[in-house]
């Protein structure tokens, strides 16, 4: 069996029907984008009405790519912006605030206030980012 490159289809049973879709598609131009877009024009969310896991594990792979968060040049190259449902969950995830506290520990590029290296205590976000530690 050929190894489960979308994060949709690792999240889900390997036999769904939507995992063969996404498989299928590995290697050959656009990856789960057009599936995750039909999927979210469903419903609010990956596994419906609610925020799961299944948006948990999924958003930091296609929702920062989509955003151009993460690779450089590859929202262009694959067009992920032409998928309006993906991008609006993409922003909807990226806008909750744990989603950005999250997004913030052990980080070691970008703004040094966004760089928290270590986080032992709720209140490191406030007292522990770089700028802080540098200043």
């Amino acid at each position: 069996m050929r190894p489960i490159t979308c994060p949709y289809c690792f999240a889900r049973v390997q036999r769904s029907e939507i995992a063969y879709r996404c498989i299928g598609r590995a290697g050959r131009g656009p990856g789960c984008e057009p599936v995750l877009d039909k999927q979210l024009a469903e419903r609010p969310f990956i596994a419906g009405n609610d925020y799961t896991i299944a948006d948990i594990a999924i958003w930091p792979w296609y929702g920062a790519l989509t955003l151009g968060q993460i690779y450089d040049g590859a929202t262009e190259f694959l067009q992920v912006r032409d998928y309006q449902n993906l991008c609006r969950w993409a922003e909807k995830i990226a806008a909750r605030p744990a989603v950005q506290r999250g997004r913030m520990v052990n980080r070691t590029t970008g703004d040094p206030a966004s760089q928290l290296h270590e986080r032992h205590d709720a209140n490191d976000f406030l007292t522990k980012t770089q700028d802080k530690l540098k200043g």
